[in-house]
């Protein structure tokens, strides 16, 4: 845990009563998010749910249904996340259909592992948690 994200939790009250930005639901954010180009799966619910159920995008509150609630400030994270996931493969690959699936093992191989993508995914939520410190100045 870095310090901002100790920070985050003292200041929660003096933020929510300051923050210029509301909290989203999670269907909400999915489509924030989209609507900023981001290619993230779901509708009511989806990625960001999955990043939260490990570890890797925090959310900022519950809902009174129990729901997850993020800043729209976690799309920093959000992004980072895609990036990391990205298989990178020419779309004209698949026209070799033989050789695609040894193609995708070696890209998968070579790839972060979910370890990895957890480390770098808090140090963008630690991002994401300074932004929505400064928010209300």
């Amino acid at each position: 845990m870095t310090d901002f994200d100790e920070t985050l939790k003292e200041c929660q009250e003096d933020l929510d009563l300051l923050r210029q930005n509301g909290l989203l639901d999670e269907g909400c954010f999915i489509t924030f998010v989209k609507d900023h180009g981001v290619p993230v799966s779901g509708v009511i619910t989806g990625d960001p749910g999955d990043f939260n159920r490990r570890s890797w995008l925090s959310s900022d509150g519950i809902n009174h249904n129990g729901g997850l609630l993020f800043h729209p400030f976690r799309l920093i994270t959000l992004c980072k996340l895609f990036e990391a996931c990205k298989i990178n493969i020419a779309t004209s690959s698949t026209l070799q259909r033989g050789s695609v699936l040894k193609l995708v093992e070696h890209v998968l191989s070579r790839m972060h592992s979910d370890e990895q993508i957890g480390e770098r995914a808090r140090r963008w939520d630690g991002v994401a948690n300074l932004a929505i410190l400064f928010e209300p100045i």
